[in-house]
């Protein structure tokens, strides 16, 4: 058990993006900062998204069979990206010395109902998760796939990865102890505004939960704005960071564990990128929740 951010860990879910898996190179990447954390003494609990244009390429073949295919089948055809990549991740683990074993659906315990759009997250049961950890053994759970009452795979919206690795996070938390929640993808962390676009955006070293959740309903890609909500509701702390570099990240905690001198109730941005183009506005969120936008005529408005 390590201190994290001040806070004992006993166990870590590390999730890892598609563009982090996107080739073999990667992955044994991925599996060196999981093989680090092991022997630093945190047991490990994997997540993977498929590989980097995989599930789209999965979608177009779908369509090419079907103009409007079938949502069970098409769940299925979906759902083996995650579950290769996981194979695949397990496979690099091994090479390391690890004992890692991937699981599908089943294995989980993470359930969910079906509805028009992706499925409902119900529940997660770490028990099965709990006895592998205790054998020594490194889970790798495929995310974005749940599996349904009447015994059905079902997929839970793209993206789904990051709300995979937050549930299972905050059923660990509620079960047996404190879990951090990693996010592991392609930037350093949340900034200001995209970097690409406004080069004097900075990292965050620290939000809230509330905060984060704003900006990523407001179109922020670095953490699906679901797996923000399940962290909140169960008091998981998360932490955005690059997959292949040392140090950096941002910290998303309760307003209450936030330092002062970072973003609390109100979140500030230089600007809005819409559309390729930059706008001096000001996001604010405050802490009733309302979102206001600030633009740089003074004028306030209500976002809805």
């Amino acid at each position: 058990m390590r201190r994290y951010v001040g806070q004992q860990m006993d166990v870590i879910v590390q999730k890892f993006g598609g563009s982090s898996l996107a080739t073999p190179a990667h992955m044994h990447r991925c599996a060196e900062r999981v093989q680090r954390t092991v022997q630093d003494g945190t047991p490990v609990i994997v997540v993977v998204s498929a590989m980097g244009g995989v599930t789209n390429r999965l979608l177009g073949l779908a369509h090419d069979v079907a103009a409007m295919p079938d949502r069970r089948e098409l769940d299925r055809i979906l759902i083996t990206g995650e579950q290769v990549a996981a194979a695949m991740v397990a496979l690099a683990l091994q090479q390391r010395g690890l004992h890692a074993v991937s699981l599908d659906p089943r294995e989980t315990g993470i359930t969910a109902e079906p509805t028009i759009l992706a499925a409902r997250i119900t529940g997660a049961d770490p028990t099965r998760i709990r006895a592998m950890l205790d054998a020594g053994q490194v889970p790798v759970v495929p995310g974005y796939q749940a599996m349904s009452a009447d015994g059905n795979v079902v997929t839970i919206g793209r993206g789904g990865s990051d709300t995979t690795a937050a549930v299972l996070a905050g059923a660990w938390r509620q079960s047996f102890g404190e879990c951090l929640c990693e996010i592991n993808t392609d930037v350093v962390g949340v900034h200001t505004a995209d970097p690409n676009i406004v080069p004097e955006a900075r990292r965050l070293d620290w939000i809230t939960h509330e905060a984060m959740t704003h900006l990523a309903f407001a179109g922020a890609q670095v953490v699906n704005p679901h797996a923000v909500e399940y962290a909140a509701r169960t008091g998981v702390t998360m932490v955005v960071r690059h997959a292949h570099l040392a140090g950096g990240g941002t910290w998303v905690r309760p307003e209450r564990d936030v330092p002062d001198s970072e973003v609390s109730g109100w979140m500030p941005l230089p600007v809005i990128t819409l559309a390729r183009e930059v706008v001096p506005w000001t996001l604010m969120c405050p802490a009733d929740g309302t979102e206001m936008l600030d633009g740089s005529d003074g004028g306030v408005v209500a976002a809805l």
